[in-house]
């Protein structure tokens, strides 16, 4: 089970920065949203997929924030500038997010599983 996680992970991670600066159909819908939740303006407009996307997107994008400021000098003109001007980092960060969720669901759903069949998969 461990290696077709792990390999599943490495596909995952490996394919992250495919078809960038271009992004699918739908990513930006949930990117946008973050980037005003952000901001400070925690009412996403966006419901097709539910507020806990955008959500969780700002505070990761929070933390690349900070760490961008730490590491590189950006203040928060320069984090936005970029986010707009030049967003395919922050489709990186966000498919990096959500292939670390759907792992994290996946080991969940693995443990809960034999717990309750008593069968290893």
């Amino acid at each position: 089970m461990a290696l077709a996680l792990g390999a599943g992970l490495a596909t995952r991670l490996a394919l992250l920065p495919r078809d960038l600066p271009y992004y699918a159909i739908d990513e930006n819908d949930v990117v946008e949203p973050a980037l005003a939740v952000l901001s400070g303006d925690w009412d996403p407009r966006w419901y097709q997929y539910g507020s806990l996307a955008s959500y969780m997107l700002a505070g990761f994008f929070a933390l690349a924030k900070a760490v961008a400021a730490a590491i590189v000098g950006w203040n928060e003109s320069d984090f936005y500038y970029a986010a707009f001007f030049r967003p395919a980092f922050l489709y990186v960060l966000a498919r990096a997010l959500f292939a670390a969720v759907s792992l994290g669901a996946a080991v969940v759903f693995y443990l809960i599983f034999e717990a309750w069949f008593k069968v290893p998969l």
